[in-house]
């Protein structure tokens, strides 16, 4: 049985998650053209400092929230529990492919990023979260304990 929303009690923004997921298309989008490994470099800061709690460092955080300010956003409230669990899928998907591109396996980091890019796209276009669905199936698993 899936769980159901909320699941973590606190709520968060979720024009902000999306604007903040488009960012990733387009820095993943840069990366695959580019291959610099500075953007790899954003990723992981972005998604780390997200995933430590503190948004106000992170600098998608900080464009879209300057974007939903200058075209007056309504706030859309969503469950920040799963949102967290796929930012850390996000940080570990970074991770491995910033050392895969310092290793000289810069494929395996295209693959990754492509992978990225497509979940981030989703997320940003249709609102829909791959990492929130695993989240969900997850749920009943951790509740066992």
């Amino acid at each position: 049985m899936a769980a159901a929303c909320p699941v973590a009690l606190v709520k968060i923004d979720e024009n902000q998650v999306r604007l903040q997921a488009m960012l990733v298309v387009l820095s993943a989008a840069a990366f695959l053209g580019s291959g610099s490994s500075w953007l790899l470099a954003l990723l992981v800061y972005d998604f780390a400092i997200r995933v430590l709690g503190r948004p106000k460092g992170s600098p998608f955080f900080l464009v879209s929230r300057q974007i939903i300010k200058r075209f007056a956003m309504t706030a859309k409230p969503v469950d920040a529990g799963p949102k967290k669990f796929a930012a850390k899928i996000g940080l570990l998907l970074a991770v491995v492919a910033m050392v895969l591109a310092v290793v000289d396996y810069g494929m395996g980091a295209v693959w990754l990023m492509g992978m990225m890019g497509l979940f981030a796209l989703l997320e940003a276009a249709c609102g829909f979260c791959v990492g929130c669905k695993v989240y969900t199936l997850f749920l009943p698993l951790l509740s066992r304990r």
